[in-house]
């Protein structure tokens, strides 16, 4: 990927809402960039809450 095309796809994905499931929610906070909204769950995930935070970011989304 070329510098151009990298730049591009940082403006279009920083603005895709993310749900990151991950075992170290630290260094996750980390590497999100952009100006939608970000979530971080850590493991092990009650599934319920992971529903609901999906439904969160879809609701912000659909409002947009």
């Amino acid at each position: 990927m070329n510098s151009r095309t990298a730049q591009w796809t940082g403006r279009v994905l920083s603005g895709i809402a993310v749900l990151f499931v991950t075992a170290n929610p630290k260094i996750a906070l980390e590497t999100l960039r952009g100006n939608a909204p970000r979530v971080v769950m850590a493991k092990p995930f009650d599934i319920d809450v992971l529903a609901e935070a999906v439904r969160e970011l879809l609701r912000e989304e659909v409002a947009a």
